[in-house]
Protein backbone atom coordinates (compact mmCIF):
# COMPACT_ATOMS: atom_id res chain seq x y z
CA UNK A 1 0.00 0.00 0.00
CA UNK A 2 1.37 3.73 -0.82
CA UNK A 3 -0.33 4.99 2.25
CA UNK A 4 1.29 2.54 4.59
CA UNK A 5 4.71 2.91 6.77
CA UNK A 6 5.84 -0.77 7.33
CA UNK A 7 7.16 -0.59 11.20
CA UNK A 8 8.77 -4.06 11.39
CA UNK A 9 6.49 -6.90 10.45
CA UNK A 10 3.18 -4.61 11.04
CA UNK A 11 1.44 -2.20 8.84
CA UNK A 12 0.26 1.22 10.32
CA UNK A 13 -1.17 4.06 8.24
CA UNK A 14 -0.46 7.57 8.70
CA UNK A 15 -3.23 8.14 10.46
CA UNK A 16 -2.51 5.93 12.88
CA UNK A 17 0.94 6.79 13.08
CA UNK A 18 -0.36 10.13 13.92
CA UNK A 19 -2.05 9.12 16.54
CA UNK A 20 0.59 7.30 17.93
CA UNK A 21 2.45 10.24 17.80
CA UNK A 22 0.15 12.43 19.66
CA UNK A 23 -0.38 9.73 22.76
CA UNK A 24 3.81 9.48 22.96
CA UNK A 25 3.47 13.20 23.17
CA UNK A 26 0.80 13.20 25.79
CA UNK A 27 2.93 10.56 27.98
CA UNK A 28 5.64 12.67 27.54
CA UNK A 29 3.61 16.51 28.75
CA UNK A 30 2.60 14.21 31.41
CA UNK A 31 6.08 13.47 32.59
CA UNK A 32 7.35 16.94 32.28
CA UNK A 33 4.49 18.37 34.23
CA UNK A 34 4.71 15.66 37.10
CA UNK A 35 8.26 17.04 37.37
CA UNK A 36 7.53 20.68 37.36
CA UNK A 37 4.73 20.38 39.65
CA UNK A 38 6.09 17.62 41.90
CA UNK A 39 9.85 18.01 42.19
CA UNK A 40 10.70 21.62 40.68
CA UNK A 41 10.72 23.71 43.34
CA UNK A 42 13.44 22.81 46.00
CA UNK A 43 17.16 21.50 45.50
CA UNK A 44 16.07 18.52 47.60
CA UNK A 45 14.09 17.21 44.75
CA UNK A 46 16.51 17.74 42.05
CA UNK A 47 17.58 13.82 41.71
CA UNK A 48 14.44 13.04 40.51
CA UNK A 49 13.49 16.19 39.05
CA UNK A 50 16.00 16.52 35.94
CA UNK A 51 15.85 12.50 34.87
CA UNK A 52 12.33 12.68 34.74
CA UNK A 53 12.06 15.70 33.27
CA UNK A 54 14.75 15.03 30.71
CA UNK A 55 13.52 11.90 29.33
CA UNK A 56 10.21 13.32 28.85
CA UNK A 57 11.53 16.04 26.74
CA UNK A 58 13.91 13.59 25.09
CA UNK A 59 10.47 11.13 24.10
CA UNK A 60 8.74 14.30 23.19
CA UNK A 61 11.56 15.52 20.58
CA UNK A 62 11.55 12.01 19.15
CA UNK A 63 8.07 11.78 18.38
CA UNK A 64 7.98 15.05 17.11
CA UNK A 65 11.06 14.88 15.06
CA UNK A 66 11.35 17.08 12.07
CA UNK A 67 8.22 18.68 12.62
CA UNK A 68 9.57 20.91 15.29
CA UNK A 69 11.32 22.98 12.84
CA UNK A 70 8.80 25.29 12.02
CA UNK A 71 6.89 25.59 15.50
CA UNK A 72 10.51 26.64 16.61
CA UNK A 73 10.35 29.64 14.39
CA UNK A 74 7.11 30.82 15.17
CA UNK A 75 8.11 30.60 19.39
CA UNK A 76 10.78 32.53 18.40
CA UNK A 77 8.81 35.01 16.69
CA UNK A 78 5.71 35.14 18.25
CA UNK A 79 4.23 38.61 18.94
CA UNK A 80 3.17 37.57 22.95
CA UNK A 81 7.05 35.68 23.50
CA UNK A 82 8.72 38.54 22.27
CA UNK A 83 7.96 40.34 25.46
CA UNK A 84 9.95 37.52 27.05
CA UNK A 85 12.64 37.77 24.47
CA UNK A 86 13.45 41.06 25.11
CA UNK A 87 13.14 40.45 28.81
CA UNK A 88 15.52 37.83 28.31
CA UNK A 89 18.22 39.92 26.23
CA UNK A 90 17.97 42.73 28.56
CA UNK A 91 18.87 40.05 31.74
CA UNK A 92 21.53 38.80 30.05
CA UNK A 93 22.70 42.13 29.25
CA UNK A 94 22.81 43.57 32.73
CA UNK A 95 25.81 40.96 33.49
CA UNK A 96 27.58 43.65 31.69
CA UNK A 97 26.89 46.27 34.28
CA UNK A 98 26.52 44.50 37.63
CA UNK A 99 29.28 44.57 39.83
CA UNK A 100 28.66 40.56 41.19
CA UNK A 101 28.18 38.29 38.44
CA UNK A 102 28.11 34.49 40.21
CA UNK A 103 24.33 35.22 41.60
CA UNK A 104 23.04 37.04 38.04
CA UNK A 105 24.55 34.25 35.70
CA UNK A 106 22.78 31.44 37.93
CA UNK A 107 19.51 33.72 37.40
CA UNK A 108 20.00 34.25 33.84
CA UNK A 109 20.92 30.26 32.76
CA UNK A 110 18.22 29.54 35.10
CA UNK A 111 15.68 31.68 32.67
CA UNK A 112 17.18 30.34 29.46
CA UNK A 113 16.92 26.36 30.91
CA UNK A 114 13.20 27.14 31.81
CA UNK A 115 12.36 28.72 28.03
CA UNK A 116 14.02 26.09 26.46
CA UNK A 117 11.80 23.56 27.75
CA UNK A 118 9.14 26.22 27.45
CA UNK A 119 8.78 25.36 23.40
CA UNK A 120 8.33 21.69 24.00
CA UNK A 121 4.96 23.50 25.56
CA UNK A 122 4.40 26.00 23.44
CA UNK A 123 4.54 23.57 20.63
CA UNK A 124 2.25 21.09 22.35
CA UNK A 125 -0.22 23.63 22.49
CA UNK A 126 0.21 25.96 19.34
CA UNK A 127 0.51 22.97 17.13
CA UNK A 128 -0.82 20.04 18.77
CA UNK A 129 -3.83 21.27 20.67
CA UNK A 130 -3.18 20.31 23.97
CA UNK A 131 -3.74 23.13 26.21
CA UNK A 132 -6.20 21.27 27.95
CA UNK A 133 -4.06 18.76 28.64
CA UNK A 134 -1.26 20.72 29.98
CA UNK A 135 -3.59 22.39 32.68
CA UNK A 136 -5.35 18.92 33.38
CA UNK A 137 -1.67 17.01 33.91
CA UNK A 138 -0.71 20.17 35.94
CA UNK A 139 -4.06 20.44 38.02
CA UNK A 140 -3.44 17.04 39.07
CA UNK A 141 -0.26 16.20 39.70
CA UNK A 142 0.12 19.70 41.77
CA UNK A 143 -2.83 17.61 44.32
CA UNK A 144 -0.64 14.47 44.13
CA UNK A 145 2.34 16.53 45.21
CA UNK A 146 0.41 18.39 47.75
CA UNK A 147 -1.23 15.38 49.13
CA UNK A 148 1.97 13.92 49.32
CA UNK A 149 3.01 17.18 51.55
CA UNK A 150 0.05 16.61 54.18
CA UNK A 151 1.19 13.04 54.25
CA UNK A 152 4.89 13.59 55.32
CA UNK A 153 3.96 16.09 57.70
CA UNK A 154 7.33 17.96 57.63
CA UNK A 155 6.82 21.47 58.52
CA UNK A 156 8.65 24.71 60.40
CA UNK A 157 9.53 25.06 64.20
CA UNK A 158 6.23 26.68 64.02
CA UNK A 159 4.20 24.29 62.62
CA UNK A 160 3.91 25.37 59.32
CA UNK A 161 3.85 22.94 56.92
CA UNK A 162 6.51 22.31 53.83
CA UNK A 163 6.64 18.63 52.96
CA UNK A 164 9.04 17.92 50.24
CA UNK A 165 8.52 21.74 48.82
CA UNK A 166 11.47 22.97 51.37
CA UNK A 167 9.42 25.76 51.93
CA UNK A 168 5.71 26.53 53.57
CA UNK A 169 5.32 29.53 51.19
CA UNK A 170 6.25 28.00 48.24
CA UNK A 171 4.05 24.71 49.04
CA UNK A 172 1.14 27.50 49.22
CA UNK A 173 1.84 29.03 45.90
CA UNK A 174 2.09 25.53 44.36
CA UNK A 175 -1.03 25.36 45.73
CA UNK A 176 -2.58 28.42 44.24
CA UNK A 177 -1.62 27.66 41.11
CA UNK A 178 -3.34 24.81 41.08
CA UNK A 179 -6.18 26.61 42.48
CA UNK A 180 -6.26 28.94 39.65
CA UNK A 181 -6.47 25.70 36.78
CA UNK A 182 -9.28 24.61 39.36
CA UNK A 183 -11.28 28.17 38.89
CA UNK A 184 -10.93 28.09 35.20
CA UNK A 185 -13.09 25.45 35.24
CA UNK A 186 -11.33 22.29 33.41
CA UNK A 187 -11.75 19.19 35.42
CA UNK A 188 -10.01 15.91 35.79
CA UNK A 189 -12.44 13.81 34.04
CA UNK A 190 -16.11 13.28 32.54
CA UNK A 191 -19.39 12.87 34.37
CA UNK A 192 -20.08 12.94 37.66
CA UNK A 193 -16.85 11.06 39.08
CA UNK A 194 -14.94 13.45 37.19
CA UNK A 195 -16.87 16.65 38.92
CA UNK A 196 -16.30 15.00 42.05
CA UNK A 197 -12.69 13.80 41.32
CA UNK A 198 -11.83 17.82 40.55
CA UNK A 199 -13.41 18.75 43.91
CA UNK A 200 -11.53 16.44 46.09
CA UNK A 201 -8.37 17.35 44.14
CA UNK A 202 -9.44 21.50 44.69
CA UNK A 203 -9.81 20.92 48.31
CA UNK A 204 -6.54 19.00 48.86
CA UNK A 205 -5.01 22.51 47.14
CA UNK A 206 -7.04 24.31 49.58
CA UNK A 207 -5.84 22.08 52.89
CA UNK A 208 -1.98 22.39 51.72
CA UNK A 209 -2.24 26.38 51.71
CA UNK A 210 -4.49 26.04 55.64
CA UNK A 211 -1.56 23.82 56.69
CA UNK A 212 0.92 26.50 55.06
CA UNK A 213 -0.54 28.98 57.10
CA UNK A 214 0.85 31.16 54.16
CA UNK A 215 -0.34 34.94 54.11
CA UNK A 216 -0.30 34.60 50.42
CA UNK A 217 -2.46 32.09 49.77
CA UNK A 218 -5.05 33.64 52.18
CA UNK A 219 -4.99 36.25 49.99
CA UNK A 220 -4.74 34.39 46.98
CA UNK A 221 -7.50 32.32 47.57
CA UNK A 222 -9.94 34.70 47.98
CA UNK A 223 -8.74 36.68 44.51
CA UNK A 224 -9.42 32.95 42.78
CA UNK A 225 -11.95 32.13 44.04
CA UNK A 226 -13.40 35.88 42.75
CA UNK A 227 -11.71 35.28 39.59
CA UNK A 228 -13.80 31.83 39.55
CA UNK A 229 -17.62 32.91 40.25
CA UNK A 230 -17.75 35.81 37.86
CA UNK A 231 -17.04 32.64 34.77
CA UNK A 232 -20.34 31.32 33.87
CA UNK A 233 -18.70 27.82 33.88
CA UNK A 234 -17.07 28.06 36.70
CA UNK A 235 -18.99 29.54 38.85
CA UNK A 236 -20.88 26.62 40.25
CA UNK A 237 -17.72 24.78 41.33
CA UNK A 238 -16.37 27.65 43.22
CA UNK A 239 -19.48 28.28 44.55
CA UNK A 240 -19.48 24.81 45.99
CA UNK A 241 -16.23 24.75 47.00
CA UNK A 242 -16.64 27.53 48.96
CA UNK A 243 -19.98 25.62 50.92
CA UNK A 244 -17.87 23.11 51.27
CA UNK A 245 -14.66 24.72 52.72
CA UNK A 246 -17.04 26.70 54.94
CA UNK A 247 -18.89 23.17 56.34
CA UNK A 248 -15.63 21.34 56.34
CA UNK A 249 -13.52 23.86 57.52
CA UNK A 250 -15.88 24.78 61.09
CA UNK A 251 -16.38 21.41 61.61
CA UNK A 252 -12.65 20.52 62.15
CA UNK A 253 -11.35 24.03 63.29
CA UNK A 254 -14.50 23.28 66.10
CA UNK A 255 -13.75 19.51 66.53
CA UNK A 256 -9.88 19.28 66.74
CA UNK A 257 -7.85 21.68 68.88
CA UNK A 258 -4.64 21.35 66.79
CA UNK A 259 -6.44 22.74 64.15
CA UNK A 260 -8.10 25.51 66.08
CA UNK A 261 -4.61 26.62 67.12
CA UNK A 262 -3.42 26.76 63.62
CA UNK A 263 -6.01 28.65 62.54
CA UNK A 264 -5.66 31.34 64.91
CA UNK A 265 -2.03 31.11 64.21
CA UNK A 266 -2.98 32.33 60.66
CA UNK A 267 -5.15 34.83 61.40
CA UNK A 268 -2.35 36.81 63.91
CA UNK A 269 0.06 36.07 60.79
CA UNK A 270 -2.79 37.88 57.89
CA UNK A 271 -3.50 40.60 61.03
CA UNK A 272 0.82 41.26 60.98
CA UNK A 273 0.66 42.70 57.56
CA UNK A 274 -1.75 45.69 58.63
CA UNK A 275 -0.01 46.61 61.35
CA UNK A 276 3.33 46.53 59.92
CA UNK A 277 2.32 48.70 56.57
CA UNK A 278 1.98 51.66 59.16
CA UNK A 279 4.88 51.10 61.43
CA UNK A 280 8.31 49.51 61.36
CA UNK A 281 8.30 48.59 64.75
CA UNK A 282 4.81 46.31 64.85
CA UNK A 283 4.12 43.09 63.67
CA UNK A 284 6.16 39.89 63.24
CA UNK A 285 9.72 39.84 62.31
CA UNK A 286 9.28 38.38 59.27
CA UNK A 287 6.59 40.73 58.16
CA UNK A 288 9.05 44.56 59.41
CA UNK A 289 11.24 42.48 57.21
CA UNK A 290 9.81 42.50 54.26
CA UNK A 291 8.28 45.70 54.38
CA UNK A 292 12.08 47.10 54.92
CA UNK A 293 12.98 45.05 52.21
CA UNK A 294 10.29 46.92 50.07
CA UNK A 295 11.36 50.55 51.66
CA UNK A 296 15.33 50.22 50.81
CA UNK A 297 14.32 48.59 47.25
CA UNK A 298 12.24 51.61 46.10
CA UNK A 299 15.72 53.72 47.36
CA UNK A 300 17.98 51.15 45.07
CA UNK A 301 15.68 51.37 42.43
CA UNK A 302 15.92 54.89 42.30
CA UNK A 303 19.78 55.16 42.09
CA UNK A 304 19.92 53.33 38.90
CA UNK A 305 16.00 53.61 37.76
CA UNK A 306 15.88 52.78 34.24
CA UNK A 307 18.82 50.22 33.85
CA UNK A 308 19.19 48.73 37.58
CA UNK A 309 22.43 47.34 39.36
CA UNK A 310 22.01 43.93 37.38
CA UNK A 311 19.64 40.72 38.18
CA UNK A 312 19.74 39.04 41.15
CA UNK A 313 21.49 42.53 42.79
CA UNK A 314 18.98 43.07 45.45
CA UNK A 315 19.95 40.28 47.84
CA UNK A 316 23.94 41.83 48.41
CA UNK A 317 23.13 45.76 47.76
CA UNK A 318 20.41 45.51 50.31
CA UNK A 319 23.08 44.33 52.60
CA UNK A 320 20.64 41.80 54.39
CA UNK A 321 22.25 38.75 52.39
CA UNK A 322 18.28 37.88 51.81
CA UNK A 323 16.32 38.01 48.27
CA UNK A 324 13.51 40.79 48.43
CA UNK A 325 10.08 38.56 48.82
CA UNK A 326 9.01 40.91 46.24
CA UNK A 327 8.72 40.11 42.52
CA UNK A 328 8.67 43.74 41.52
CA UNK A 329 11.34 45.20 43.43
CA UNK A 330 13.90 42.19 42.99
CA UNK A 331 13.26 43.11 39.08
CA UNK A 332 13.41 46.90 39.72
CA UNK A 333 16.66 46.56 41.23
CA UNK A 334 17.94 43.99 39.12
CA UNK A 335 16.96 45.30 35.38
CA UNK A 336 15.47 48.86 36.44
CA UNK A 337 11.90 50.09 35.32
CA UNK A 338 13.22 49.03 32.08
CA UNK A 339 13.05 45.67 33.13
CA UNK A 340 9.80 45.47 35.01
CA UNK A 341 8.40 46.70 31.66
CA UNK A 342 9.61 43.89 29.33
CA UNK A 343 8.71 41.57 31.85
CA UNK A 344 5.14 42.90 33.02
CA UNK A 345 4.19 43.57 28.81
CA UNK A 346 4.09 39.49 28.41
CA UNK A 347 1.30 39.43 31.27
CA UNK A 348 -0.51 43.17 29.84
CA UNK A 349 -0.44 41.12 26.40
CA UNK A 350 -2.12 37.76 27.33
CA UNK A 351 -4.58 39.94 29.39
CA UNK A 352 -5.47 42.29 26.40
CA UNK A 353 -5.64 39.40 24.06
CA UNK A 354 -7.65 37.03 25.66
CA UNK A 355 -10.21 39.82 26.63
CA UNK A 356 -10.75 40.30 23.03
CA UNK A 357 -11.11 36.35 22.22
CA UNK A 358 -14.48 35.35 22.21
CA UNK A 359 -16.51 33.67 24.47
CA UNK A 360 -17.36 30.50 22.61
CA UNK A 361 -13.30 29.80 23.21
CA UNK A 362 -13.87 29.59 26.50
CA UNK A 363 -11.77 27.07 28.58
CA UNK A 364 -7.99 28.15 28.41
CA UNK A 365 -9.20 32.05 28.21
CA UNK A 366 -11.15 31.88 31.76
CA UNK A 367 -7.43 30.35 32.87
CA UNK A 368 -5.76 33.23 31.61
CA UNK A 369 -7.79 35.50 32.82
CA UNK A 370 -7.91 33.88 36.88
CA UNK A 371 -4.05 33.09 36.58
CA UNK A 372 -2.45 36.36 35.29
CA UNK A 373 -4.11 38.75 37.59
CA UNK A 374 -3.74 36.11 40.75
CA UNK A 375 -0.40 35.59 39.85
CA UNK A 376 0.49 39.41 39.61
CA UNK A 377 -0.85 40.27 43.09
CA UNK A 378 1.14 37.52 44.70
CA UNK A 379 4.55 38.55 43.07
CA UNK A 380 3.98 41.58 45.93
CA UNK A 381 5.24 38.48 48.07
CA UNK A 382 7.23 36.15 46.30
CA UNK A 383 9.91 36.26 44.01
CA UNK A 384 8.33 34.10 40.81
CA UNK A 385 10.62 35.42 37.56
CA UNK A 386 12.51 32.77 37.75
CA UNK A 387 9.86 29.88 38.60
CA UNK A 388 9.61 26.85 36.57
CA UNK A 389 6.04 26.08 36.74
CA UNK A 390 4.50 30.06 36.56
CA UNK A 391 6.66 30.48 33.69
CA UNK A 392 5.61 27.77 31.87
CA UNK A 393 2.01 28.44 32.47
CA UNK A 394 2.72 31.91 30.73
CA UNK A 395 4.35 30.30 27.56
CA UNK A 396 0.88 28.03 27.53
CA UNK A 397 -1.19 31.02 27.63
CA UNK A 398 0.82 32.53 24.94
CA UNK A 399 0.61 29.34 22.63
CA UNK A 400 -3.30 29.21 23.22
CA UNK A 401 -3.52 32.47 22.30
CA UNK A 402 -1.22 32.26 19.02
CA UNK A 403 -2.92 29.41 18.15
CA UNK A 404 -6.66 31.10 18.53
CA UNK A 405 -4.95 34.23 16.43
CA UNK A 406 -3.53 31.87 13.79
CA UNK A 407 -6.74 29.96 12.85
CA UNK A 408 -9.58 31.00 15.07
CA UNK A 409 -9.92 27.78 16.76
CA UNK A 410 -12.15 28.27 19.64
CA UNK A 411 -10.72 25.44 22.48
Amino acid sequence: MAEALTLGDTTMSPAARERMLVGVARVSIAGMTAAIAVFGYTSGTLRYFYPLLLLSAALYVLARGERLFVPLLRYLTSPLMRWRWAFLLWAAASLFWTARTGNSVARVVTLLQIHAIGFLFYDAVRELDLGRWVLRNLFAWTAVGVFAALLTGVGTAAGRLTGFYGNPNVLSLAALMGLTIFASGLSLGRGVWGRVATQIAGLVLLAGVAAASSRKGLIGVPIIWLLGLIGSRSRKRVAVQIALVAAIGTALVMTFEPLRVLWQFTIARVADVFVSLSSRSGGTRSVVERVTFVREGITLIGRSPVVGHGIGSFRWLAGQGKYAHNNMIDLGVGLGLTGLVLYYGLHASLMFRALLVGRTARTIRRFVLVFVPTFVILDIGVVSYYMKAPAMLLVVCAAWLDRVAADGVSR
